[in-house]
């Protein structure tokens, strides 16, 4: 009956750790896709500042 209770927690510790493992993987995409995204938008900004030079 001891083992199972112990199984139970580890188990319930590696669930936890996966959770936190999966929520620290989001935060990082989502950190990634905000600097590509802002990429995106500088390099649009500066093509179209620089169509804007050239019609000028």
């Amino acid at each position: 009956a001891k083992l199972r209770k112990v199984a139970k927690l580890y188990k319930k510790k590696i669930i936890k750790e996966k959770r936190v493992a999966r929520e620290a993987a989001k935060v990082a995409r989502e950190k990634e896709r905000a600097k590509k995204a802002a990429e995106r938008a500088r390099e649009k900004e500066a093509r179209d500042a620089a169509k804007a030079l050239q019609s000028a």
